[in-house]
């Protein structure tokens, strides 16, 4: 666990500080949505091998692939949203970001106790990629890396 925790939290700390570096929204939507695509693939190969330095490496994968979905994932709300509005949706976002994670270890965990482990580990990903292709339609339909226009923000 240790292997694995070190390595993901390595990783994400090193995506962290790239994408803290930029100065500018553009091409964050690609980011988040290659991200959430390797991260959900990276764990069904997680769940499907044996091997601790494979195990380790999908970890330093998903750890950057994550980290990436989740902090461009904040930068374009925090830039799309007007500024109105801000500070309430970050907040709920907040919470979500923790209490939705959490019950889905729970679910995933009670029912890896009746079966095996990586079953519910491999469908929660697999449940994930479906997510994935209905993100991308949206996203590829609305511009997300351009701050709100005063007239969008007035007219809803």
């Amino acid at each position: 666990l240790a292997w694995f925790l070190s390595a993901t939290g390595g990783a994400a700390l090193v995506a962290s500080l790239w994408l803290a570096r930029r100065n500018n929204a553009a091409g964050l939507s690609r980011y988040m949505l290659g991200g959430f695509l390797v991260s959900a693939l990276a764990i069904i190969l997680f769940a499907s091998q044996s091997s601790l330095a494979v195990g380790v490496g999908l970890m330093v994968v998903f750890g950057v692939a994550n980290s990436t979905v989740s902090v461009s994932n904040q930068i374009l709300l925090q830039v799309g949203l007007d500024d109105r509005i801000r500070a309430r949706v970050m907040g709920i976002y907040s919470l979500t970001f923790r209490a939705v994670p959490a019950v889905g270890a729970l679910v995933v965990g009670g029912i890896g106790t009746l079966v095996s482990l990586p079953v519910p580990i491999i469908t929660a990903a697999a449940a994930g990629l479906v997510v994935w292709f209905w993100v991308l339609r949206m996203v590829s339909r609305h511009d997300l890396e351009a701050p709100p226009s005063h007239e969008q923000a007035e007219n809803p």
